[in-house]
Order: structure tokens, then sequence, then C-alpha cells
């Protein structure tokens, strides 16, 4: 598709903007951009993209911080190559691993676009809203590799997107310390607003560790982007601000101590279709979804 390169990119100069500012007395910091591309069911890119990724063995085992940048399918595809990477001991025991998720379909897409229409790939996205599909479980199972490896992982939603939830590119269940959340707000089409920072408050208590109470399930229905002409989904990879805060938190993050039970998402979530039960009508255009904005936020 071509978007890894500009992940490849705006994650080097996000790098690079870090160090200036953070370690200005280092000049000879090199990085290393590594794009990966690939199509297919899931399954199908880690094998395509774990070759690929052969060639560039030495420089991961050289690296001191490496960070992913995914999107959307990418995410669990990431996911579970890095704890491949782990699992083989292809890294530096030293190394800081981040990893930054945009707009990833933890979750699934909105239940609602499931059609007769989407075949192979489209349609094992679907899969991630049954937890106990065989996707959820591998990626389950990569996540909890990686986060007993302390990978940070920052999960970045857009307000706006047509595809995703932001229960699901939030991944609400998934509860551990080295989990950060961020929420990617197109400042072309929205201003701040009540319900804006409704959000950003609830993802706030979820980077302290507290519970949102469900708020973000909530509103992940109101929020939902127009799939005609919406473009919440692809803008949020071309804010370098989404990189910057990946690399914040994978960095200036300290160690922590984190009990066995908090290593992954609970076993006992119930299916997609059934935690939404409450909000089963989503927006059919921008117009729609603004009237439901709006509506929410009547007195």
């Amino acid at each position: 598709t071509g978007t890894s390169i500009r992940f490849a990119n705006y994650g080097a100069s996000s790098i690079k903007a870090w160090c200036e500012a953070n370690q200005p007395e280092i000049k000879d910091v090199e990085i290393e951009k590594v794009a990966l591309e690939g199509e297919g069911l899931v399954s199908d890119r880690v094998d395509t993209l774990w070759k690929l990724m052969l060639n560039w063995l030495s420089h991961l085992r050289q690296a001191n911080f490496i960070l992913v940048a995914c999107h959307s399918q990418g995410v669990p595809v990431a996911v579970s190559l890095m704890a491949k990477l782990i699992q083989l001991g292809c890294l530096n025991a030293n190394a800081r691993i981040g990893i930054c998720a945009m707009a990833g379909i933890n979750l699934g897409p909105f239940l609602d676009y499931r059609s007769r229409l989407f075949g192979g790939s489209a349609l094992e996205l679907f899969d991630f809203c049954d937890n106990k599909s065989k996707v959820s479980r591998s990626y389950a199972e990569s996540l909890d590799i990686c986060l007993r490896h302390e990978v940070r992982i920052t999960y970045v939603g857009s307000l706006d997107d047509q595809l995703v939830s932001l229960e699901s590119s939030l991944h609400t269940p998934l509860s551990h310390p080295y989990v950060n959340r961020g929420l990617f707000v197109d400042g072309r089409l929205h201003a701040p607003n009540f319900l804006t920072h409704l959000v950003i408050f609830a993802i706030k208590l979820r980077n302290r560790g507290l519970s949102d109470h469900g708020l973000i399930r909530e509103l992940s229905a109101p929020l939902a982007g127009s799939l005609v002409g919406g473009e919440g989904h692809s803008r949020v990879y071309d804010d370098p601000a989404v990189y910057r805060l990946a690399i914040d938190f994978a960095l200036e993050s300290s160690a922590a101590v984190v009990p066995s039970s908090s290593h992954s998402a609970d076993p006992t979530r119930p299916k997609a279709f059934d935690r939404r039960s409450s909000t089963t009508s989503y927006p059919t255009s921008t117009a729609a979804a603004n009237s439901m904005r709006r509506g929410t936020m009547s007195e």
C-alpha cells in the first residue's frame, strides 16, 4: 500500500527529534528504517513479513531502541512479529521496544459493516470481534509475550474513525502498565468541545490504571465517522505527534511490577456484539454523525 514507508519516515524523524531534545550531546545517533509490506490474512502477512525481516536481524540485535509503527490490520501483525522476535531471542536483551498501534482492529471493525460482500482478509477482521476465535486467541498470546518482556504499546484511536470504534482501536478490555492510549483529533474538522474532552478524560483514567466505567464503549457508536468521505481511519498516521507519543512512552516510562493477572485482556470478556448491545445504531453520514454528537451534548 505504500503506507509503511510513511510510517518509517515519520517514526525516524520523531526519534531524531526526541534525541535532539533529550540527548543533545549525542551527535551520531544512527537510525535504520525498515518498511515492511504485505497483504492477505493476518497469519499470511506474519509469515511473509517474517521472511523479509530476516534480512535485518543483525540490525535488530544491535539496536538499543526499536519503534514499530503499525496501522489497522497491521497492529496484530506487528504484535505477532514482535512476539516471534522475542521468543527466538533475536533482540538485544537491554533494548527498549515501543509499538505505535494506530487505529488497530484489536476488537474488530464495526459489526454493522459485516456483509456477504466481504471475503478473505476483509472478512477475517470481523473474527477479532469474538475473543474465542483463532485470530483473537493468537493475538492475545502474542500480546502477553510482548507485555511480559516490557514492550511498551501505545494504542491511538481516531475520534471519528469510520471503520474501527474507539473501543476497538484503544483496546479497552486490556489493562496493563505497559499499555498507553491516545486520541487523534483532526483539527480540520473538529474544534475542542465537551465530548472531545470527555473522551480524553476517559483515556486519562485508563492511562492511570483506573476504570472509565464503560464510557469509551458507550461513546464509540456516536463518534463513528461516515463511510462516505470519512478520513478518520487514515488521517491518524499522518500526524507526527502520534509517533512522538509512542516514543515518549517507550523511552520515558519506568519499569513496573506487574501482577500475573494483568498480562492480557480478560479472557471472559463477551463478544463484541454483546458488549455493544446498547449502541447498535451507527451514523450513515457525516451529517448524521454530527447530529448524534450535538444530541449527546444537548441538555
